[in-house]
């Protein structure tokens, strides 16, 4: 079994790595544009929200998002919630655009809204729409969507951390046909049904 196995490991998978890499070499490869990167910016004069922005650890995936209003959510109601921030103009970069013979895919760029761990438990606060996406040619405010399942009102003070952001690349195949990339301040379902 212990030689099987050493013969696999030594002669035949490294044989089968190499013709991979030539029959690879031999198809037509394609890149087109650069990595998608985002960045935010202030939506209001009233709040420095870019200032706000800030991540717990050096290994956090999210960063804060907070309130640019105070606010009060009753139980089992929910609010749109401003976070004084928008995606900046320079994240409207086109996407990356990879392909390899007749497959390929788009790289595009988005800002996930995802819940606090430490509401939700606590307080039973959570993102309505978790996660929610904000998508690169979105132009207008970042809203969180919260919802109080708690018993109690839920008292919101400017500043105070409500939800976290998440910048993240989403594949898009090549299959689907887009019409329309241009998105400007529509949001929350203002793509129809």
């Amino acid at each position: 079994m212990n030689l099987k196995l050493e013969n696999l490991r030594s002669k035949i998978l490294p044989k089968a790595g190499e013709k991979l890499g030539r029959a690879i070499k031999r198809l037509p490869f394609e890149i087109r544009g650069s990595l998608p990167l985002l960045s935010l910016e202030n939506s209001r004069t009233d709040y420095d929200a870019v200032t706000e922005v800030s991540y717990a650890t050096s290994l956090s995936a999210g960063f804060d998002l907070k309130a640019a209003d105070d606010l009060v959510i009753p139980p089992k109601e929910w609010r749109l919630v401003d976070t004084g921030l928008r995606l900046s103009q320079q994240s409207l970069r086109p996407s990356v655009r990879l392909r390899v013979g007749r497959v390929g895919f788009d790289i595009v760029a988005e800002l996930q809204v995802r819940p606090r761990s430490g509401l939700a438990v606590k307080r039973g606060v959570t993102v309505l729409n978790a996660p929610g996406t904000v998508d690169a040619d979105y132009q207008g405010k970042i809203m969180t969507c919260l919802i109080n399942h708690g018993s109690e009102p839920f008292v919101i003070k400017k500043g105070d951390k409500i939800s976290q952001g998440v910048f993240a690349w989403a594949i898009r195949p090549l299959a689907i046909a887009v019409t329309d990339r241009t998105r400007g301040e529509g949001g929350f379902g203002s793509t129809g049904r």
